[in-house]
């Protein structure tokens, strides 16, 4: 009897942890970090979630993105205006990727593995300690397969309109400043989405020092270890963005 209390006791436990899991996801705010490059004839955008469930939300749900720019010139474009034709931006369905992409390419097998591949983790077996582990190995296998994505899309800025953390915006005029706004899709009671904005100058790209992949320096601590040592430039972070302020168009 005593058993059987302690094993219900157990379950219980599991069952709190894993619900207070999903509370802190739905209670934390998340901010998404979003980057720009323009090219003079072309901008192009890429951003990240930072965390591996609200990534899979946004994966469902979408993001909406916004553009503002100071060209007076150009009729509505003063205002507030939703790009990609009004569509949500979201990542290509498997049968969509396998049809642009040729199975040779294993980085975009690797961009379709994290998000279709078939789950590693299986399904509890009913016990308290089966439970955790399910929870544990579950969240670890999101954490994985958002690390794969942000890895193709870092590598080739195609997967990452594919995976639906980018877009190129061609319909730009050089000299003009935008400022482009993204807004989550997803249900506020699933997860609390922060927007992310930046702003960047249409102008050519001019490659300088600070976009060039930092030299690499080795240091010999001792017989057994070795430090390896670069200096941060534009290529050495990943997505950085300021959090949008109540001023700001769109912002919550």
């Amino acid at each position: 009897m005593r058993g059987l209390a302690l094993l219900a006791m157990a379950t219980l436990c599991a069952l709190s942890s894993a619900a207070q899991q999903a509370a802190d996801t739905n209670d934390r705010v998340h901010i998404p970090q979003m980057i720009a490059r323009s090219y003079g004839d072309s901008i192009v955008l890429r951003w990240a979630v930072d965390d591996a469930a609200a990534w899979m939300l946004g994966n469902k749900y979408g993001w909406t993105l916004k553009r503002l720019s100071n060209d007076s010139t150009e009729r509505n474009d003063t205002a507030l205006r939703t790009l990609n034709g009004g569509r949500p931006i979201l990542p290509l369905t498997l049968k969509q990727m396998m049809a642009r992409f040729d199975s040779t390419d294993l980085m975009a097998g690797l961009a379709a593995q994290s998000l279709y591949g078939a789950t590693k983790v299986e399904e509890s077996g009913g016990s308290s300690g089966d439970l955790m582990g399910f929870v544990y190995h579950q969240r670890q296998e999101q954490q994985q397969r958002q690390m794969m994505a942000l890895l193709a899309a870092e590598q080739r800025p195609d997967l990452a309109m594919a995976l639906g953390l980018g877009f190129v915006d061609h319909d730009v005029r050089p000299g003009v400043q935008y400022l482009y706004l993204l807004v989550s899709r997803i249900p506020p009671h699933l997860a609390k989405m922060s927007n992310a904005r930046t702003m960047v100058l249409c102008a050519p790209f001019v490659r300088g020092p600070q976009d060039s992949v930092a030299p690499i320096e080795f240091l010999q601590l001792d017989g057994r270890r070795v430090l390896a040592l670069w200096g941060k430039r534009n290529l050495s972070g990943y997505f950085w963005s300021a959090a949008p302020t109540a001023g700001d168009p769109g912002a919550p």
